[in-house]
């Protein structure tokens, strides 16, 4: 998935959909991952828990699994001046 930034010139990718391309996760995964992050924004709550932490509590992510996300986000937010 790519979207035009506002400038036109370049583009940025979903960090998920690279580790789902690359076979670090799977697409049933990356759908879980976003819902949780979903209801975590929605709920505006203040603690400051990962909500992928829940994921891996249930077995749907490893730990390692959980681990490779978090530094895919956190590139993407350097490369994207987030």
């Amino acid at each position: 998935m790519q979207s035009q930034s506002s400038s036109g010139n370049s583009t940025q990718t979903d960090p998920l959909s690279s580790l789902v391309s690359s076979g670090a996760i799977t697409q049933t995964q990356s759908d879980a991952i976003k819902s949780s992050l979903q209801a975590s924004m929605k709920s505006n709550s203040s603690s400051s828990t990962n909500p992928m932490d829940s994921l891996v509590s249930s077995g749907i992510l490893t730990q390692n699994q959980e681990n490779t996300i978090n530094t895919a986000f956190q590139a993407a937010r350097q490369a994207y001046g987030g």
